[in-house]
């Protein structure tokens, strides 16, 4: 059983994790997003891929690839008992916030704007 189907996106489509629009020639500098999550004895996990379709990310996509793994170890270290998922979104909004100003994309890192999943 699956904690939610798998899908795959690519271009616009990528945003939204519950997309399977994969249709039509894929770009060559475009990117794929695989997710899927695997359910077992009430436990699911959330595997997700963002792949360069021509092999090698562009360097604005290696940017964005860098600023996600950064938020991503920054939340793996604040793990603690006790610790909240609210505690540790704002630990990866702070992260994502602050890289996407220093990449020029947002001038307030107070809120980065996010979206949620509705499959």
């Amino acid at each position: 059983m699956r904690g939610f189907h798998q899908s795959s996106a690519r271009g616009r489509t990528r945003a939204s994790s519950t997309t399977n629009r994969t249709r039509g020639q894929w770009p060559w500098a475009d990117v794929v997003f695989l997710i899927s999550a695997p359910r077992s004895e009430g436990y699911s996990a959330d595997v997700t891929r963002t792949l360069p379709v021509s092999g090698k990310f562009t360097p604005e996509q290696k940017a964005l690839y860098d600023l996600v793994y950064k938020a991503q170890e920054a939340v793996f270290r604040a793990i603690k008992p006790g610790i909240n998922l609210s505690e540790l979104t704002s630990v990866s909004n702070g992260v994502i916030g602050e890289g996407l100003v220093a990449l020029g994309i947002l001038k307030d890192p107070a809120r980065p704007r996010t979206t949620r999943s509705t499959g």
